[in-house]
Formats: C-alpha cells, structure tokens, sequence
C-alpha cells in the first residue's frame, strides 16, 4: 500500500471517529431528538438540490427514512446521552457483526 493511501485511509477514519465526539459535545447542550432534528435538516439542505424524488418513490422512501434515519439516529443519540463518546463508539461498531450474526 502506497504511503498517500495509508494517510487518506488514516484521514477517513479519524473524521468518522470524530463524529462520536461531535454528537458527545452536541448533546451537552442540546436534547437527543432536537440534535436528531437539527441532522436531519442540515443532510436535507444539502442533499436537496441533488435529488429528485417522484411521488412513486415517496411510498417506499418515507418508511425507510423513518427507520433507518429518525429511529436509528434517535437511538443512537439518546444512547450516546447517557454513556461516554468510548464506549458509544464501540457499541455503534458493534452492531454490524451483530447484523451479521443474527
């Protein structure tokens, strides 16, 4: 592996592992559900411009975004609230060899 590879690869994961730290420092201040809240129009604002979602695709959209989007967020954020940035990580990580088992 090329050395540049290894410092982006490096550079990805520690930006992905700072997004714990940031939810952490979020809820100080704010409710789990607002934060949840305040994700998910940031991610629209700028996701919108982008998209063209047909009213077909609105059916099959809603449910997952309520699913994969509000509920997991919701869950992880709330978690996140009562336990340190460590150990929230870890558990988050340790749901796709969950996934994987079941």
């Amino acid at each position: 592996m090329a050395l540049r590879h290894f410092f982006l690869i490096l550079l990805v994961v520690s930006l992905w592992a700072f997004n714990n730290v940031a939810i952490k420092w979020g809820l100080l201040d704010l409710p789990p559900l607002f934060m949840t809240c305040m994700r998910f129009i940031v991610v629209a604002l700028l996701l919108i411009p982008f998209t063209r979602v047909t009213r077909e695709q609105l059916r099959y959209l809603l449910p997952l975004a309520f699913t994969f989007g509000f509920l997991h967020f919701s869950l992880l954020f709330v978690g996140i609230n009562y336990t340190d940035a460590g150990t929230g990580a870890i558990v988050v990580q340790l749901g796709t060899p969950f996934a994987m088992l079941l």
